[in-house]
């Protein structure tokens, strides 16, 4: 195990906090050297989601997020910053973005990342929930709410985390993808895949799920407003 997965653990297990987590009161029990505070701003520019900022004659330290970004977008960098401060990382002045453009420390970039989604989706409450809602499509909407994360860090999570054997979560706009999640022992191939998933879309109605069967999966399928189709492919049951 990772250094940060086994901090972020060892601390959420000491907290216990509740969810969704409530990040500023979180950021006082860490026990830093200064108190945090938490700041939205509109004139960031939109390749930054988030940055921290400390000078040694400030009194606080100071995060802030771009306020033109999803919120849960928000929540998640603010937690990512948090990391680079409660691990010790080197840097004094943090910028967290999608593609790195900042060039953070890549080692430092993927223990934040890691120390953020422990937290913000401890593993044991994922299982505790994956245990009472059995439908995947239903599980990453709890999951949404539960612990105020996007449709995609929910999807990553579960893959992660192998709560289903042999799966897939996939988002699609238009044919497109917009992200594809997969376990390793994942096989179907992307060409039966989107063949299937562009059936499926054509014959659902906006808001529609719908259970499908493929081979020796299920297909658990969404049709989205604005020409998205959400699935998660399953072989066997939730792992508890």
């Amino acid at each position: 195990m990772s250094r940060a997965r086994q901090k972020a653990r060892e601390l959420v297990r000491s907290l216990m906090p509740k969810y969704p987590l409530d990040i500023v009161q979180f950021a006082n029990l860490l026990g830093l050297a200064k108190p945090v505070e938490f700041h939205k701003r509109r004139g960031l520019p939109d390749e930054v989601s988030a940055l921290v900022i400390d000078k040694d004659w400030y009194g606080s330290i100071h995060i802030l997020s771009n306020a033109n970004h999803p919120i849960t977008r928000q929540r998640f960098r603010c937690v990512h910053e948090l990391a680079h401060l409660y691990l010790e990382h080197k840097g004094r002045l943090h910028f967290y973005s999608p593609g790195n453009w900042c060039h953070e420390d890549p080692v430092e970039h993927n223990e934040a990342d890691i120390f953020a989604t422990e937290v913000l989706m401890p593993v044991f409450h994922v299982i505790e929930l994956a245990s009472q809602v059995k439908n995947p499509l239903k599980l990453l909407q709890a999951m949404q709410l539960k612990f105020g994360v996007s449709l995609e860090a929910a999807a990553r999570r579960i893959i992660e985390l192998e709560i289903y054997k042999n799966s897939a979560c996939i988002l699609l706009r238009d044919g497109q993808v917009v992200f594809a999640y997969e376990t390793p022992d994942f096989y179907l191939s992307w060409e039966t895949i989107h063949e299937c998933l562009g059936e499926l879309f054509h014959n659902m109605k906006p808001g529609q799920e719908k259970a499908w069967l493929l081979n020796n999966f299920t297909i658990y399928a969404s049709k989205k407003q604005k020409g998205f189709i959400l699935a998660v492919l399953v072989e066997n049951q939730v792992r508890i």
